[in-house]
C-alpha cells in the first residue's frame, strides 16, 4: 500500500482555541518539504480574513501512515519550521463560524464518494454578503488559495489527499484530489479537534 504524511497546524487565540487543522499527503518520491510549504503558504494566503488574535503554526513534524490499516510507520521532520501565520484582520468577526473549502476527488471507495473538509473559522464579517452567505470576492480568493495549495503539493511529488479509513466495507485507501472550492454556505464549528 501507500504511505501518506499528515501535515498538522495548530490555531491558538481566540475563544475556539486551542485547534488543529489536519491535511493529508501521499509522499510518491522525496521528502514533504512541499507539502508543509504549501500548507503554509494556503494560510498565509488567508491571513487577512483571519482575526488577529489568531496564530497559526504549521507543525514541522509530518508522521508518515500506512494507508492500508493508518498505522504510523515513521516520521520526518521539516529542515526549518514554517514561520507561523498570524491573522491581520483588525475588524469585527464571530466565534464559530465562518466557511469551508470542500475536497472532491471524483471518487468511490467502500461505496462512498470520497470527500473531505478544511473548516476556516472564525473569519471576519466583511466576509459575508447581504444575504447572509460568504461575499463572492471571498469565494473567488480561497478557491484561489486552494488551487494553489494542490498545485503545489503535487508539483512536489507529495499531493494533497484524503484518506478513507479501513472498515467492514474495505481496507484504507488514498484518494487524489481533483477540486477545492468554498460552497456558498457559512460554516459552523460546534468543537475543534485538539492533538
Amino acid at each position: 500500500m501507500a504511505a501518506y504524511g499528515r501535515v498538522l497546524t495548530r490555531w491558538v487565540g481566540g475563544p475556539s482555541s486551542p485547534g488543529l487543522t489536519v491535511m493529508n499527503f501521499r509522499r510518491n518520491t522525496g521528502s514533504y518539504t512541499d507539502a508543509v510549504t504549501a500548507v503554509r503558504a494556503f494560510w498565509a494566503a488567508l491571513a487577512s480574513y483571519l482575526p488577529t488574535a489568531y496564530t497559526l503554526t504549521v507543525d514541522p513534524l509530518v508522521e508518515e501512515h500506512e494507508s492500508s490499516d493508518g498505522s504510523i510507520t515513521g516520521t520526518w521532520t521539516a529542515g526549518t519550521a514554517p514561520a507561523d501565520v498570524v491573522g491581520t484582520g483588525a475588524t469585527a468577526w464571530a466565534a464559530g463560524v465562518g466557511f469551508r473549502v470542500t475536497w472532491d476527488t471524483g471518487a468511490v471507495v467502500n461505496g462512498h464518494r470520497v470527500k473531505g473538509r478544511t473548516f476556516i473559522i472564525p473569519v471576519l464579517t466583511a466576509n459575508y454578503d447581504s444575504s447572509g452567505t460568504i461575499a463572492a470576492a471571498t469565494i473567488t480568493a480561497v478557491n484561489t488559495a486552494a488551487t494553489n495549495l494542490r498545485t503545489a503539493a503535487s508539483g512536489g511529488s507529495t499531493p494533497l489527499v484524503i484518506y478513507t479509513k479501513a472498515g467492514p466495507r474495505g481496507p484504507g485507501a488514498l484518494t487524489d484530489v481533483s477540486t477545492g472550492i468554498v460552497p456558498d454556505q457559512v460554516a459552523v464549528l460546534r468543537g475543534r479537534r485538539v492533538a
